[in-house]
Order: structure tokens, then C-alpha cells, then sequence
């Protein structure tokens, strides 16, 4: 089981350069991350679970296909992760509830997979609950959000990033509102700024992609990461003191 908070590190659904993958896993294994998520590629998957050896990490493999996602459960990923949709929103597609429910059926038909289900942020927060509360009926393990790619910041600074933040917020609130026993992985957008809040909405863990896999260097990285987990062991040393 994965601790609370936790931090997830997100190489991209469809990052297939086996090199930089290897390098976010390298610089996530040196912060001691508690996961990382990868995509569906069989190459990608041996190396990286090669690369995890020893460690404490969990790996999560992301897919729209549930029969990709069965292939990664028996190269051994920790958990499979139905979602990471952005990749399709830019082509004007969506992936319906319908759909997501179809494929959670399959995979717990098929075996006793641990499961994490991105739910939709294009969904309404009433649609979005009801989807959440369905797929939990299946033992999905965790819930995730989005929103960062459906956001158009119009500001700078910190108020831009809370901008960016502001649907994967809301949507965190409002999952953790309609499943309260439910754990909430927040992910889409956030920063160093937002991740506070993201954790006071309720999330037990965050999700970072893309501010740490459009980094140029495993230095750049791991200084990123170590920020992240600053920002989170603080959130909790105040909370604790609440």
C-alpha cells in the first residue's frame, strides 16, 4: 500500500523515448519517490521494473487499453492506471464513462489488479461522482483527477498557477465530497504552489508529469522532486499540529 501523502511522478502516457523515461525514473528513485508512472510500451515496462529493482517504488503503468494494461500486470506493474486522457483531448476525442466502466469490468473479470481510474475532468462534478462511485464498487484502489490541459491561465506568478490548478482542484473537492473513504491521487497542473492545496482539498497523493518530463536534466529533475516533497512533508507537519 502506498503512504499518505504520496508522491507519484508521471513520465507521460505517451513518452516512448526509453532513454528520457529511464532518466525520470533514475532522478525519481534518487528523491525516493513513493511511484512512478509510465506508459504501456513492453520495452519501457521491463526496463524501467528492471530499473526499480530493489526499491521501494511503486510502478504504475498508464493505458487506454485494458488489454495493454493486462499485459503490464503480468510484466509486474504495482498498479494499473486506466486514464491520462490530455493525449486525446488535443485530437477533439473524449473517453466516455461508458467506456472507462466497460474496461473496469474487463480487468477485474481477468484478475485481482490493483487499479487506478482517472476520472474525466471534462465530466460534471455530478457526472464525475457518479462515475467515481461506480468504478469503486469494483475495489478500484485510487481515484484520480485532471484538469490541467482543460485550464487557460490568463495570469503570471502564483496566481496563474492556482489558475492552471483550478479545475484538478475543484475536482479533487468535489471526489473527495461524493467518496470520502475514497483515496484521491490530484494531478493535472499543479505546482509547488498549488500542491498545498491540492492536499487540503483532500488528495491523498499528487501526480506530477510534465513539470518534471519537460526537464532537460536528471539535476534539474531531482531539484524539482525535492521541492515537491518539501512542499508536501511541510503540508503534513502543519497538519499534524492542527
Amino acid at each position: 500500500m502506498l503512504t499518505k501523502p504520496f508522491l507519484k511522478i508521471i513520465a507521460g502516457i505517451e513518452n516512448k523515448n526509453l532513454e528520457r523515461v529511464l532518466a525520470i525514473s533514475k532522478a525519481s528513485t534518487f528523491c525516493g519517490v513513493e511511484a512512478i508512472d509510465i506508459c504501456d510500451d513492453v520495452q519501457i515496462i521491463k526496463a524501467v521494473k528492471s530499473s526499480l529493482a530493489g526499491s521501494k517504488i511503486k510502478l504504475f503503468v498508464s493505458s487506454l487499453s485494458w488489454e495493454k494494461l493486462l499485459v503490464a500486470g503480468e510484466l509486474g506493474a504495482d498498479y494499473l492506471e486506466l486514464g491520462n486522457y490530455d493525449h486525446i483531448y488535443e485530437r477533439g476525442e473524449r473517453f466516455s464513462a461508458e467506456q472507462i466502466i466497460e474496461a473496469v469490468q474487463n480487468l477485474t473479470n481477468r484478475g485481482h489488479y490493483n487499479l487506478s481510474i482517472t476520472i474525466p475532468g471534462y465530466l460534471s462534478p455530478n457526472e464525475q461522482a457518479d462515475l467515481a462511485q461506480k468504478v469503486l464498487e469494483f475495489k478500484v484502489s485510487i481515484l484520480q483527477t485532471e484538469g490541467g490541459s482543460i485550464s487557460s491561465p490568463t495570469s503570471s506568478g502564483a496566481i496563474g498557477q492556482i489558475e492552471k490548478a483550478k479545475i484538478t482542484l475543484a475536482n479533487t473537492l468535489e471526489l473527495k465530497n461524493a467518496c470520502p473513504t475514497a483515496s484521491i491521487l490530484a494531478a493535472g497542473g499543479l505546482s509547488a504552489v498549488t500542491i498545498p492545496l491540492a492536499l487540503a482539498a483532500g488528495a491523498s497523493g499528487i501526480g506530477i508529469g510534465q513539470g518534471i518530463s519537460k526537464l532537460s536534466s536528471e539535476l534539474e529533475m531531482v531539484a524539482t522532486i525535492r521541492l515537491v516533497q518539501e512542499k508536501m512533508a511541510n503540508f503534513s507537519k502543519m497538519y499534524s499540529l492542527v
